[in-house]
């Protein structure tokens, strides 16, 4: 999916603001049922801690968790107008990351015992599991 701003790996779960936003948006399955326009949805199956690291330099950008078994890569902009209240990147920032100025394509691949998130453009970045 191709994206271009702030961006961030997230749990769907941290974003919804209510109970009843989470029944809404069926669990992550469907932000866009809260508003949401570009939204790549990953299913990992799973709870993982990942890292998120700058191919080009080897630097960690950030780190990620899921408790869900579910992740949203979206523009971290869109997070904010939906919920003005959320502070995970600060209260919580291994809960998500955030990739600032990314303008390129984010793909994600979900495989037996294991997912990667890779981004390729501005910044060219992989997830690591932990």
């Amino acid at each position: 999916m191709r994206f271009k701003g702030d961006i961030i790996i997230v749990d769907p779960g941290n974003v919804a603001k209510s109970e009843e936003d989470w029944q809404l948006c069926r669990w992550g399955e469907n932000m866009e049922a809260l508003g949401f326009e570009n939204v790549l949805h990953i299913a990992p199956g799973d709870e993982y801690r990942c890292q998120v690291l700058d191919v080009d330099t080897n630097k960690k950008i950030g780190e990620f968790c899921t408790d869900s078994a579910l992740l949203i890569v979206t523009y971290f902009e869109d997070v904010l107008k939906y919920n003005p209240d959320f502070k995970d990147h600060i209260n919580w920032p291994d809960s998500n990351a955030i990739i600032k100025g990314f303008d390129g394509e984010v793909t994600a691949t979900v495989e037996q015992d294991s997912f990667f998130i890779t981004g390729k453009g501005s910044i060219n970045f992989k997830t690591i599991e932990v």
